[in-house]
């Protein structure tokens, strides 16, 4: 899991750098504003098994529920890469190591993170909040962009030249 975790991760902070530091500096806040994110992520976790579950037993809908799982998944993926790296990142700092990369900030979240899986029961506990952590502060930060939710662009007359 480790390893997978790691290639994906490397994927995603060279295809979506940006997003991963916005996403990242999501985490930055305080307790009670990581538990709000946390119950997000939770929130839409739910709602998506309940949507899924319910687009499931329609045979017209049921491509919507793997629509629906993955497009979850590669958001969850991108907010659990953003808060390794934000937790190596900051492991990294605090030991004042000089190599900035974010290779090894990611390398050492995922280590610390996956880490606490194994443990019998707080391990999946841990791997939910984990994953709501991340998948909430993906969306805060509207997927990492930094641009606030709004439909100005479809209220804008396209006109053709």
């Amino acid at each position: 899991m480790l390893f997978t975790l790691f290639i994906s991760g490397i994927l995603v902070l060279y295809i979506v750098p940006a997003r991963v530091r916005r996403v990242a500096d999501s985490f930055s806040v305080k307790l009670r504003q990581l538990l709000r994110l946390t119950l997000l992520g939770f929130l839409t976790e739910i709602l998506v098994v309940a949507v899924g579950i319910g687009s499931a037993l329609m045979i017209g809908t049921f491509p919507l529920t793997i629509l629906l799982v993955g497009a979850v998944f590669v958001i969850a993926l991108v907010g659990f890469v953003s808060l390794a790296y934000a937790v190596g990142h900051g492991m990294l700092r605090r030991a004042q190591w000089q190599n900035n990369s974010p290779v090894y900030s990611l390398l050492l979240g995922l280590l610390i993170l996956l880490a606490l899986f194994p443990i019998p029961v707080l391990g999946g506990v841990l791997f939910l909040a984990f994953t709501s952590l991340g998948l909430g502060a993906t969306i805060v930060s509207h997927f990492g962009s930094g641009e606030p939710w709004n439909l100005n662009l479809l209220t804008e007359e396209v006109t053709n030249e």
